[in-house]
């Protein structure tokens, strides 16, 4: 017999970096695996197609701007020559439309001279955070249309570690205490930051991410989380049914006594409240009914062997039971 103990779970694991970017080349100004610092330049593309369309783009409104301007010196001598009656009053509000329209133009070529400037800004690749680059996808001389991934940094700062938790015990693991990434035969103290309130389909998981507390795995590291569920858990083979419901048995007085654990599982460790010193019958309980008289039995004896009479094992000792019905005692 024993008492209920801790469990541990563990869920395979890899360390990310929480931020990445790939990022879409005239030259290279950092190679890879190289730490950058935020603002720095990383590469540049060839902006000379952008720099042309930016030169047309400031004309356009340098034009818009000379016809806003035309527009508002003819409609001021408009309303000047209305007060004294020599044009109509059709004459100055076409005049006005004019006016209008040129303010307008001129509001759309600021536009446009500010997306080609956007896009020759867009030619400089600067790092977006502290970190390194870990990977080039192509090469001085690429074409590298919109969106096309240039490189791949992480970030130096930041890492997470994201785990793949069974949707079952995912309020269990948020309940958890001393969260551990092993890797390479390493231990990492981990914090539980956030669940993904997402279940996949298939697997039936929760993404759970946890941040380091110190000292930090390499990025991309693959492992095993580690953590202890709160409370009492007994394994799946302790469970038995009994009248439809499922449960396990206890020791109460040198008997049998079933315990029901309505939500319990087939397969799966079932959670439970004990008294520490509760004593759990973990061998012969298939064949038990709630009240059989039930012995310790000794480490050497086997389930169903050995004499009725055969002596108790001492109570101060942890040794496994073999819990029998009252048929097979005295």
């Amino acid at each position: 017999m024993s008492g209920p103990r801790r469990p541990k779970y563990s869920a395979p694991t890899r360390a990310n970096c929480r931020r990445t970017s790939p990022r879409g080349w005239k030259r290279w100004w950092r190679t890879s695996a190289v730490p950058v610092e935020q603002g720095e330049l990383l590469l540049r593309l060839d902006d000379r197609d952008y720099r042309l369309a930016l030169e047309q783009a400031g004309a356009r409104a340098a034009a818009a701007q000379a016809r806003l301007d035309l527009a508002n010196s003819r409609l001021s001598r408009a309303r000047e020559l209305l007060a004294e009656r020599f044009v109509s009053e059709d004459e100055v509000q076409a005049l006005q439309a004019e006016r209008d329209s040129a303010a307008a133009e001129l509001r759309v070529a600021r536009a446009d001279r500010a997306v080609a400037e956007r896009n020759v800004a867009k030619t400089r690749i600067t790092a977006p955070f502290d970190g390194a680059v870990v990977e080039r996808f192509a090469q001085v001389g690429t074409l590298a249309a919109a969106g096309t991934p240039l490189l791949r940094m992480v970030a130096s700062e930041g890492l997470e570690v994201e785990a793949s938790v069974q949707a079952a015990d995912a309020a269990g693991f948020a309940a958890a205490s001393g969260h551990v990434f092993e890797h390479a035969g390493e231990e990492y103290p981990v914090t539980l930051l956030r669940m993904v309130g997402v279940v996949d389909r298939t697997a039936r998981t929760q993404v759970a991410r946890l941040g380091f507390d110190g000292l930090a795995a390499p990025v991309g590291s693959a492992g095993t989380l580690r953590w202890e569920a709160p409370g009492q858990r007994l394994p799946p083979d302790l469970l038995v049914l009994r009248e439809g419901t499922h449960g396990f048995f206890v020791v109460d007085a040198d008997v049998a006594r079933f315990v029901p654990v309505p939500e319990a599982q087939p397969g799966r460790a079932f959670q439970v409240e004990l008294a520490p010193d509760t004593r759990v019958i973990v061998r012969g309980q298939q064949a038990l009914e709630d009240g059989d008289p039930v012995r310790e039995a000794a480490r050497d004896e086997e389930p169903g062997v050995g004499s009725g009479d055969a002596p108790a094992a001492d109570a101060g000792e942890t040794r496994p039971a073999d819990a029998t019905g009252g048929g097979a005692g005295d």
